[in-house]
């Protein structure tokens, strides 16, 4: 994906991810996509189930898998350790997947898959009513709405697990627009997270109205100066008139 490449050269001094104790540009994302391309050999078409998380390392091999016309399936180190939900995998999407570890080691029949497009393939959550489901969301047409909305923020918080469609999409517009993603936190309790906006100056922050009630209640938001947030995006879930007053 021509893309991801001119992409990379053209942030290339830019800050791509920051943790409390690290940063890494985008030129060390070209490096570390180049080792996960390495690693993934010739594509062979068909669909790879890959343990992710919310890591430098990982969001450059979901980015591998984009830049060699692959289609990805991202999963938690449950989803992707828990056999019965790999029973539901093949059962849905057919039984020749390839399973990729977070540590790239490769299971699965690698000869006999048929081709898809590429993109990210995400479980439908179910909450409309209707039964839960496997999609294959075009990574084209990502780039092409964020191309339409225009940058509008500098950092963001990489709050949603990087296998669900909220983390993608947080990966993909951060990426195109060439801003800075910021994570790495062993947990995601309320303390730590505002140790991260605030030290990381973030500027836009996607959370869930839970997660937001609990930064409310921990009692230590005016411990930390969050000036530098200028838009705050929730979903997901409900959320009630007496937190959105807030």
């Amino acid at each position: 994906m021509s893309f991801i490449t001119d992409a990379l050269k053209k942030y290339a001094n830019r800050v791509f991810f920051e943790t409390l104790d690290a940063s890494f540009s985008y030129r060390d994302l070209e490096n570390e996509i180049f080792r996960q391309e390495g690693l993934l050999g010739s594509p062979s078409g068909g669909i790879s189930a890959v343990e992710t998380e919310n890591s430098m390392v990982s969001f450059a091999r979901l980015l591998a898998f984009l830049k060699t016309g692959r289609a990805v399936l991202p999963l938690s180190d449950f989803q992707f350790n828990d056999e019965g939900y790999r029973l539901l995998l093949r059962n849905e999407l057919g039984s020749n997947l390839n399973f990729i570890s977070s540590a790239g080691a490769t299971s699965g029949e690698t000869k006999t898959f048929p081709q898809v497009r590429p993109g990210f393939i995400v479980k439908t959550s179910g909450s409309s009513g209707a039964k839960p489901k496997f999609v294959l969301h075009n990574s084209d047409l990502f780039f092409l709405k964020y191309q339409k909305i225009g940058a509008h923020f500098n950092k963001t918080f990489a709050f949603s697990p990087a296998e669900s469609i909220a983390g993608i999409e947080t990966l993909l517009e951060c990426f195109y627009h060439g801003c800075t993603l910021v994570g790495g936190a062993a947990k995601y309790e309320p303390q730590m997270i505002l140790q991260l906006l605030s030290s990381k100056k973030v500027d836009y922050f996607q959370t869930t109205p839970s997660f937001l009630n609990l930064l409310f209640l921990s009692g230590k938001i005016n411990d930390y100066d969050l000036s530098s947030l200028k838009k705050i995006a929730y979903g997901s879930e409900p959320t009630p008139p007496t937190l959105a007053e807030r």
